[in-house]
């Protein structure tokens, strides 16, 4: 799972009482995990031509959790 993002649109009457346009809270999340059959800790490692796809004991990408809104006044 490379990249999902979920977000929420609050409607448009509750906005209306506090006179916002537009109002959404998300919740994104990077490199949750990998599917594979790969023994070695990451399977998207980088290299030089002679150890390309080589790991050398690198370490995994990192995990990202963000939490956010966008707000239209």
């Amino acid at each position: 799972m490379r990249s999902v993002k979920l977000g929420y649109n609050l409607p448009a009457n509750v906005l209306r009482r506090v006179k916002l346009d537009k109002l959404r809270f998300f919740v994104q999340a990077t490199n949750l995990f990998t599917i594979t059959n790969y023994t070695g800790t990451d399977p998207q490692v980088s290299g030089v031509d002679t150890n390309f796809g080589v790991d050398v004991g690198n370490y995994p990408t990192n995990k990202q959790l963000i939490f956010g809104f966008n707000l239209n006044l």
